[in-house]
């Protein structure tokens, strides 16, 4: 496992002390859950053999509706970096998909970074919706929105990665660069432009396993049983695994190996241990004064811990799974000294 730094954000790590020769990578987070997406990052990039810093970013110009407060505190905005440099800039997707480019709050500043981007980062990297945008004021594709959201797990010439959104770049529609992977029912999956030195991502590698899971209920809490299934993804018994973890991390270290001189030493995905308390019984976790918690929104939890709260409890249940390592990875992150029970239901 590589070094990563969290230089910023709601992870941010305690004391950062960036490893020498760190790459520097600028996140530009437009996902709902940050503190999710912070830790996704960190842990592929983790993988991946490269030690990395990460600095997240926001636009200055967005009206945020919730936790505004401290995500600015937590944040960066772009204007307090554009006289920075950096090896690499991730603009993440955000729920965007079925509004025009133009309706965007931010539409304008996001035009402007991504002309910034040139001069000041060596190599980019867009995700989903941060791909659609880009690739259309970078002349590269123009994709369009779609009725039905394409959502599940597919394999497409070798890249397996979650899908989840409600737009198509046409193969068709590609004006400049290389496809390096892409069919007619999924469109363009990836496209490079080495004139921009960019690389343009419909998909989401950086998921967890149980991103899709999370995504599916909420549109089934929202939209019934009009909410589209994801296709690959559950098995009979509704779970699912990380079929695509391995396409990820060698996804991430290649993008790493263009923006860099050196190549990246060998790397293991171990995961995260978890550490544990012995507990005989539910009984015994409430009687021990724990805080209990169901569910997966890691940032709502954040938010509801008090400044005294140092042990917390997880259940892990089939309705209200819990990503038990990001969780946890999360948590220490904010409170070092915490301490986290992840239990499943019938087992303690």
């Amino acid at each position: 496992m590589s070094t990563v730094t969290r230089l910023n954000g709601l992870t941010r790590d305690p004391v950062p002390q960036p490893t020498t020769g760190a790459k520097k990578i600028l996140v530009l987070n437009l996902m709902p859950n940050r503190a999710v997406t912070e830790q996704q990052f960190a842990s592929i990039f983790a993988a991946t053999g490269f030690p990395v810093t990460l600095t997240f970013c926001l636009p200055a110009s967005h009206q945020i509706r919730r936790h505004a407060n401290q995500l600015h505190a937590a944040y960066a905005t772009f204007p307090e970096i554009e006289d920075q440099f950096f090896d690499g800039l991730i603009i993440t997707g955000a729920p965007l998909d079925q509004k025009p480019f133009t309706d965007v709050d931010y539409w304008d500043e996001l035009q402007e970074i991504l002309t910034w981007r040139r001069t000041h980062v060596q190599g980019s990297l867009f995700l989903c919706w941060g791909a659609y945008a880009a690739g259309a004021v970078d002349g590269v594709f123009a994709g369009h929105s779609i009725p039905e959201k394409i959502t599940g797990v597919f394999t497409v010439e070798g890249y397996t990665m979650p899908q989840s959104r409600y737009f198509l770049v046409p193969l068709a529609a590609i004006e400049r660069g290389e496809i390096v992977a892409g069919n007619l029912d999924l469109g363009a999956v990836i496209v490079t432009d080495d004139t921009t030195h960019s690389t343009y991502v419909a998909g989401h590698f950086e998921y967890s396993a149980n991103t899709l899971a999370l995504e599916y209920y909420r549109d089934q809490a929202k939209n019934g049983d009009a909410a589209p299934e994801p296709q690959h993804y559950f098995t009979g018994d509704n779970q699912y695994s990380w079929t695509w973890r391995a396409d990820a991390v060698a996804f991430y270290r290649r993008w790493l190996a263009k923006i860099t001189d050196s190549q990246p030493p060998a790397a293991a995905d171990t995961g995260t241990a978890l550490p544990t308390i012995p507990l005989t019984s539910l009984a015994a976790a409430r009687r021990a004064g724990l805080t209990p918690w169901q569910g997966a929104n890691v940032d709502t939890l954040i938010y509801n811990l008090t400044p005294h709260t140092d042990r917390v409890w997880l259940l892990d249940t089939p309705a209200h799974h819990v990503d038990l390592a990001n969780a946890w990875a999360i948590l220490h992150h904010i409170q070092p000294e915490i301490q986290v029970i992840a239990t499943k239901e019938g087992i303690v």
